[in-house]
Order: structure tokens, then sequence, then C-alpha cells
């Protein structure tokens, strides 16, 4: 399947965020013992 990808701007990375720790609360954890960004993906097919 052909598709397309980028990192979510900050109102996508809002709600991935929020779905990804709500389905995985050690997300929660590793974010408090990391300083750096933790890229969100999307993928689109086309």
């Amino acid at each position: 399947m052909p598709a397309c990808s980028h990192e979510a701007d900050a109102k996508e990375y809002e709600e991935l965020w929020s779905i990804a720790v709500g389905r995985h609360p050690d997300y929660l954890r590793y974010k408090e013992m990391t300083t750096r960004h933790i890229p969100i993906v999307v993928f689109e097919s086309y």
C-alpha cells in the first residue's frame, strides 16, 4: 500500500500522544525520564 509520512504537528501530536499513553501508560514514565522530544510519525495512504 503506497503511503506518505510526516511528523505530527502540534495539534496532531497532542491528540495522538493522548491515545498512545491511554493504551501504553509506560510512555508517560519514559517521557519523564528523557529530555528529548519523542516524535510521532503519521502515515497516510494515497
